[in-house]
Order: structure tokens, then sequence, then C-alpha cells
């Protein structure tokens, strides 16, 4: 359903590449929440990340800029490399528990990146975490490595975000 979802998307606008990666975190959305909405925190659950830093803006308030940097597999064998990226909150939803962010530079070759971070509650007490994002398909990349990059980054911080949140629930 989800990539039927981002076959749709890019029908309706060819400019974009579409993806979306989905998890069920087993912890209640408000513990997930309290991790996930910590902007500038991403080298708490990811542990690629070196660092993660404000220059601009308040934690947390739209508009506030984070820049990170992390080894992030490159698609060589036994190839890493260093990444860094800048990304402006765009939009902080407390109570339908959701953010938005726009990546304003990278080393990654993706251009006009947008994510779109959401959580729901789960019937047996669990969390829904949809991670999906949208990236200009003039990026100079191909849509595979982009849209691969992208559902690699979104996994290992949705796995970051359920041990962050397993460790907290003990």
């Amino acid at each position: 359903m989800v990539a039927e979802k981002a076959r749709v998307l890019e029908i309706l606008n060819p400019n974009k590449w579409h993806g979306c990666v989905r998890s069920r975190i087993p912890a209640a959305a408000s513990r997930v929440w309290k991790i996930a909405s910590d902007f500038c925190g991403l080298h708490k659950i990811m542990p690629v990340v070196d660092v993660c830093e404000r220059p601009q803006g308040q934690d947390g308030a739209p508009g506030c800029v984070r820049f990170y940097t992390m080894d992030f597999p490159a698609r060589l064998p036994g190839g890493r490399r260093k990444a860094w990226a800048k990304d402006r909150l765009v939009s902080r939803d407390n109570e339908k528990l959701c953010f938005v962010f726009q990546a304003e530079g990278n080393n990654l070759s993706l251009e006009d990146c947008l994510v779109n971070v959401m959580l729901y509650e789960g019937m047996d007490k669990s969390t829904i975490v949809n991670w999906s994002f949208e990236v200009s398909a003039r990026s100079p990349t191909t849509k595979d490595k982009a849209l691969g990059d992208l559902t690699e980054f979104a996994n290992a911080y949705l796995k970051g975000l359920e041990m962050a949140a397993m460790s907290r629930s003990n």
C-alpha cells in the first residue's frame, strides 16, 4: 500500500520522487513522541550520527535549523563516507504528533527534500510511525540511489527511535 501511494504521487507530480517507511513501535505514542520530537537530538538515537547541533532558532520551534554529520554507508563494497546535512523544521504539531522538515543542504546529492514524520496511537498501545519523503527529480543522482539513501536513513532513524523508546519504558 505504501509503495502504491508513492507511485500515485509520482504520477501526479513527476518532478518529485516519493517514498515512505512505516514502523510499529511497542510503546505508547506519548513516549515515542517525546523522543521523536527532539529535532536536534538525532545523535541520541542514531549511532551513525556523530554530532547534531542547532546553529539557528529555538530547539523544536518551526524555523530552527539542525546541522549534523554522520558515517553513511556508501553503495560500494566496504565503503563508507562522511555525510553532512542541514535541515530546517517547517512545522510541528504536538497534538497531532507530527513534524515536517526540509533539507536545506547536504552532500548526499538530494535536492528539495521534504520529510513528514507522523505518529499514530495503535490499538494495542503501540505507536505507528510513518516517515514519508519527497525529493526533487532534478537531484544530481538517480532515483534508485536517492530513494535508497532516504529509505536507509529512515530505517536507521526508526530503529533508533524504537530502541530509545523501549529502553526508556523500563
